[in-house]
């Protein structure tokens, strides 16, 4: 079998992208696999043009913690301060329905957008955003596998014979 770049020369290889049998010359080796040129070179244009993920990105649960741990902050934050004037004078130790559902609200205000987030960069389906109504339904969020990580490729490039 001949190169298909260099149809005079016998390949030794194939291209783990394209399946192409490449010649020594036309070899390029990138984490361990073979590629032939055309091939390495999409691959570096496209990490030139890929964007840098920022911090949120790369840590979607802890994300997912700062935002509900933010969310606790707003609600407890709100109810503090309505208290005395939701609840009839009562101390602000004694939260009732009115203040806890102001604060509760607008905890989920917070909460909801971020989980949204999370989800679609967990490439998910955007319905799971309502285990936050379920008790512990936070945890079922970070139980959820990120699929937008596309899984490894461990084949080998065999030698032709």
């Amino acid at each position: 079998m001949n190169c298909y770049i260099h149809l005079e020369r016998e390949a030794e290889w194939t291209c783990t992208a394209c399946g192409e049998p490449i010649c020594p010359e036309c070899k390029v080796v990138l984490q361990n696999k073979i590629y032939c040129n055309p091939c390495a070179e999409k691959m570096y244009l496209a990490a030139l043009s890929r964007k840098e993920t920022s911090w949120f990105e790369k840590h979607l649960n802890l994300t997912l913690i700062a935002a509900f741990l933010l969310s606790e902050l707003v609600a407890l934050t709100i109810m503090i301060i309505l208290a005395p004037y939701t609840d009839a004078g009562l101390p602000p130790e004694t939260l009732t329905t009115p203040s806890w559902l102001y604060g509760s609200s607008a905890g989920y205000l917070v909460l909801f957008p971020v989980a949204g987030w999370v989800i679609r960069k967990k490439a998910r389906n955007r319905w799971n955003v309502l285990w936050l109504l379920m008790p512990f339904g936070f945890i079922m969020l970070l139980l959820l596998s990120n699929m937008s990580k596309a899984p490894p490729n461990n084949s080998r490039n065999p030698r032709i014979s």
